[in-house]
């Protein structure tokens, strides 16, 4: 249960953060909130009692669906334009 909120979160802020148009801007934008969502995951699920890895690897989790999420919506909206 506890890994589904990285993941939700992770596509929540992939689509929030894909209108910004700066490249830059939006990847700063994801690694920071990754960061901070992995280490609200960790703290809610009680691993990072356990060990800080943890903490990498919600936040990764995060990360890589943020960075799916808009590549994904990128490509369909390159396919709705053709």
């Amino acid at each position: 249960m506890y890994e589904f909120f990285p993941l939700i979160a992770g596509v929540l802020l992939g689509a929030l953060a894909y209108p910004l148009s700066n490249r830059v801007l939006r990847t700063v934008v994801l690694v920071v909130v990754s960061i901070v969502i992995g280490f609200v995951a960790s703290t809610v699920s009680g691993e990072l009692a356990a060990s800080w890895a943890f903490l990498l690897f919600d936040a990764g989790q995060v990360l890589l669906t943020a960075f799916l999420t808009t590549f994904l919506l990128a490509r369909w909206r390159q396919q709705r334009t053709i």
